[in-house]
């Protein structure tokens, strides 16, 4: 196969999109590669005509004003219309063409929709493309998920498993994929480092990933829970994302939910998964992605699931979660050159949750206040260099 014409990053979800999403905002352009053309990371965002691409220190800048620290694409959705989406595409491919690059777009939403990018890369003649999914073990994915997302709405992990929709569902969507003409799929692990993994792929060089939506220490988790006005839905994670660029938690519990019942429960998918990806992958590939044991033992999870589960709304690491936010406020502040403001008073021990919220409430909007001014401060800083050189 020559060398494509279009990279696509498909995610997963939960699969180190984030981290890698940033680090291409981070370096958008690489003249050097393992390809004759140079690369391009392109974003996107809603415009006045449409969904605009943009490149170069435009990707930058306002991936540095974003509350998420990275410019990526839009899923489709009600806000995203298919003609949308193809409009953008449109765009994106005219400009590779003119100018001779090779765009890469992102998206961890794309997954799910081998269908519509079937016809869409049919009806431009079918070009050599390349999708890249970074994957985890079903049963690690099933937990972060729940916690990601599941938590927000369901009473429990069986109660969600139960719903059926948060099925570890990748096998079939690639498949899928795999059946597109003239589309090559890399299928990769995320550990240990999905960012160095597609710089390696592709012969180009990023910036070292930083904290990017991993998993909340189930503290967090449970004051998001019990203060909704920070954390509203299962999908509105600004505040996680301005937490984790301010306030160090490097001993903090890893949130863990998977119970050995959940476990015998997900063995046919897991299997299942397994077998459909293998008939997939080159062998060599293969080898890569299923190095990480998980895939076909449950012995890396045993020390876990016999600690029990995390338990969100224990106060005893709430004071814990206090310090964090003293860091990460002072951290802020420090960047911006401002005097740190007063911290509300530590609590006593065997305060009440009740009390704790109030306290940490007022010091997450503070942190959030100060991370606002930083990131409005970081785009006024490169607004003369960005808009010249926009459409480049």
């Amino acid at each position: 196969m020559t060398d494509p014409h279009l990279i696509l990053h498909l995610g997963a979800p939960k699969c180190a999109s984030s981290a890698l999403q940033a680090a291409l905002t981070a370096r958008p352009d690489h003249s050097a590669s393992t390809l004759d053309r140079p690369l391009r990371y392109v974003g996107c965002r809603h415009g006045r005509s449409g969904l605009r691409p943009f490149y170069g220190a435009a990707v930058r800048a306002l991936g540095q004003r974003s509350v998420y620290g990275y410019l990526n694409w839009p899923n489709l959705s009600p806000e995203t219309r298919p003609a949308a989406l193809a409009t953008g595409l449109t765009r994106a491919l005219d400009r590779a063409r003119s100018l001779r690059h090779v765009p890469i777009l992102s998206s961890e939403g794309w997954l799910a929709h081998p269908g519509w990018f079937a016809e869409e890369l049919k009806a431009r003649g079918n070009p050599p493309v390349d999708a890249v999914v970074y994957l985890r073990p079903p049963v690690d994915w099933i937990n972060a998920a729940w916690w990601q997302w599941g938590i927000w709405g369901a009473p429990s992990l069986d109660a969600w498993l139960d719903r059926g929709t948060p099925l570890y569902r990748f096998g079939p969507l690639l498949e899928a994929w795999a059946a597109i003409p003239n589309l090559r799929l890399h299928i990769r692990p995320t550990r240990p480092d999905a960012v160095a993994d597609f710089a390696a792929l592709y012969g180009i060089t990023l910036p070292a990933p930083s904290v990017r939506n991993a998993a909340a220490p189930p503290s967090l988790t449970g004051f998001f829970l019990r203060n909704r006005q920070f954390r509203r839905t299962a999908h509105d994670t600004a505040a996680e994302f301005v937490f984790q660029r301010w306030c160090p938690m490097p001993d903090a519990a890893r949130s863990w939910a998977v119970l050995p019942r959940h476990v015998h429960r997900l063995r046919p998918l897991v299997a299942e998964t397994h077998k459909r990806i293998t008939a997939l992958l080159p062998e060599e590939e293969a080898a890569l992605l299923f190095a990480d044991s998980r895939w076909q033992s449950e012995a890396g999870y045993h020390d876990r699931i016999m600690s029990g589960p995390s338990r969100p709304h224990d106060p005893a690491a709430l004071p814990d979660l206090r310090a964090a936010l003293c860091s990460g406020i002072e951290n802020v502040a420090c960047e911006l050159g401002k005097q740190v403001p007063a911290f509300p008073p530590a609590l006593d021990e065997g305060a009440s949750v009740q009390a704790w919220d109030a306290s940490l409430s007022s010091m997450f909007e503070t942190l959030l206040a100060l991370d606002a001014i930083w990131r409005s401060g970081t785009i006024r800083r490169l607004i003369t260099p960005l808009w010249p050189i926009r459409s480049r």
